[in-house]
């Protein structure tokens, strides 16, 4: 088991900058994502995983909030999914004035880039071990959880505790 030793917090705080710049630069520069934006590519995650769940879809409202989107951001990413035959937009039936959105049955653009990503996230997995990787993924999780949290309270004028 290794030790672990005190790390300055500004140490800590750029490397995780180094990291997440790193890592995003990277899977950039290599064209990981080829046919879907990577908006597209997460509002096609997310209406995937409501489908597993067995949920008829999502509201252009409702994905807005799961990725932060504005919603003239999500309106361009649905036009641009619509076109290339990945989702259906279809009137809610309980509320006729919401749009639902859901993934179309052919998902095959979808299902390649998420192939090529999963090979990416395997070779990774395959090289830092399945424990690590796992720790990895839930320590992202959490920061993530509490960059959200400090940026909410940012915006309003709270400052993260």
């Amino acid at each position: 088991m290794t030790e672990e030793r005190a790390v300055d917090a500004t140490v800590a705080a750029q490397e995780l900058l180094e990291a997440w710049l790193h890592m995003s630069l990277t899977i950039r520069a290599n064209r990981v994502l080829n046919d879907l934006t990577f908006n597209q590519m997460a509002v096609c995650n997310i209406l995937k995983q409501e489908a597993a769940k067995g949920h008829a879809g999502l509201s252009a409202a409702e994905l807005c909030s799961r990725t932060r989107l504005l919603k003239s951001q999500m309106n361009k990413e649905l036009s641009g999914l619509e076109k290339k035959g990945l989702i259906i937009k279809a009137p809610d039936k309980a509320d006729g004035r919401k749009i639902i959105v859901s993934l179309a049955d052919d998902q095959a653009a979808y299902d390649q880039e998420h192939a090529r990503i999963m090979e990416l996230f395997g070779a990774l997995t395959a090289h830092l071990g399945s424990q690590r990787t796992y720790e990895l993924a839930l320590s992202l999780k959490a920061a993530t959880d509490a960059a959200d949290q400090y940026l909410q309270g940012e915006q309003k004028g709270c400052r993260y505790e």
